[in-house]
């Protein structure tokens, strides 16, 4: 009978390190998923950045333009 104790508790044992692994793999996966979202928030930032540069470039352009064309 002890012995069946002793296995019983080994298979538990088991178990709770299984457990622990799931638990440590889960927070790895979040905090990579954390790591992914804010390099993508952060190119989106940069592109919109990026967008609103062209786009005053771009009225500076037509100011420009304009001014030529009335002279």
């Amino acid at each position: 009978m002890s012995e069946s104790v002793s296995k019983i508790e080994k298979m538990i044992e088991k178990a709770e390190k299984e457990i622990n692994a799931t638990r440590k793999k889960r927070v790895r996966l979040l905090e990579e998923n954390e790591a992914e979202m804010q390099s993508a928030k952060r190119r989106k930032n940069e592109s919109i950045d990026l967008k609103n540069y062209l786009l005053a470039w771009g009225a500076e352009d037509k100011k420009v333009t304009a001014e030529w064309s009335s002279s």
